[in-house]
């Protein structure tokens, strides 16, 4: 996968093909702010995914592979990947998005406070969710197979 990030106000990635080659998605992310990017995701004639889509697609190994690349890709070394709200009746139409807001708060966190999350966690899934210490929100990370290392911290707003 090809995944380029600029800081044009707008831009489109070249399309990226999945590891099985059975499906291409390209994206669109426009730069908000210097802090904030909002990205979209097409199939390969053009089309928006909707959310209904996206939700599938996230169960699927390929794609599975290119949104976390795309997250990966992501300018900010730590940041939040959020969503705007979606109901079941508007998620075949609605078409998928989400921004990725540079975060602060996540350069002090320290692995060995969320050891107990890590360990319990599958090798097989990449990544962990679980309530933040104030128990407000769920915070997702990325997993390594082992807290030591530097890992990519994610927050779900």
């Amino acid at each position: 996968h090809f995944i380029v990030i600029t800081m044009a106000s707008t831009y489109t990635t070249t399309p990226s093909t999945a590891p099985g080659g059975l499906e291409s998605w390209r994206t669109t992310i426009h730069m908000l702010s210097p802090t904030v990017q909002r990205v979209q995701i097409e199939h390969e004639d053009g089309r928006r995914l909707s959310w209904e889509e996206t939700i599938l697609l996230w169960a699927d190994p390929d794609f599975a592979i290119f949104y976390s690349g795309l997250l990966a890709a992501a300018p900010f070394e730590h940041f939040f990947w959020e969503c705007p709200p979606v109901t079941a009746t508007l998620a075949a139409d609605l078409p998928f998005e989400h921004v990725v807001v540079k975060a602060r708060g996540f350069a002090q966190a320290n692995p060995t406070d969320f050891s107990e999350h890590f360990a319990s966690a599958s090798s097989a899934s990449g990544a962990v969710s679980f309530a933040s210490l104030g128990k407000y929100r769920r915070r997702a990370h990325t997993y390594s197979g082992a807290c030591t290392g530097r890992r990519r911290r994610v927050g779900m707003g």
